[in-house]
């Protein structure tokens, strides 16, 4: 009876195309994850389906930001859409003393956005044995 009556409300749909969760949600900003290591911080994005070109990444008064703008045709029709390429805008806070700000590197490889921001020399920890006498 279910699904008889999900036939009813959508005649044109064949049963395969119903879904559990007719009810989600739209996050149109890319996942980030930020790891620190000894050397540096390593901040990584999700975005698969731009290209390198896509991106814009800046520094400016001590954030880094990371824009994307992009837009789509409209000529496909679509029986259910769940992902897509809209403009965005990140930005994140740098500490200036602890970044090298001169070597911030970015690559985009497979649909993730790897930004390495190393520390500065003085920043880094190190840990020594001190002797008793």
């Amino acid at each position: 009876m279910y699904s008889i009556k999900k036939q009813i409300r959508k005649p044109y749909l064949p049963t395969y195309f119903e879904w559990t969760n007719p009810t989600t949600t739209v996050n149109t900003l890319p996942a980030v994850n930020i790891v620190e290591n000894e050397n540096e911080f390593v901040l990584e994005m999700a975005a698969p389906g731009l290209k390198k070109s896509d991106f814009n990444i800046q520094l400016e008064q001590n954030k880094i930001i990371i824009k994307s703008d992009v837009t789509e045709e409209q000529s496909t029709q679509y029986n259910r859409r769940e992902f897509n390429y809209q403009s965005f805008q990140r930005s994140f806070n740098v500490n200036t003393r602890l970044i090298n700000q001169n070597e911030i590197k970015a690559d985009y490889t497979d649909g993730l956005l790897k930004l390495t921001l190393p520390k500065r020399e003085e920043t880094k920890e190190t840990s020594r044995m001190i002797e008793i006498s």
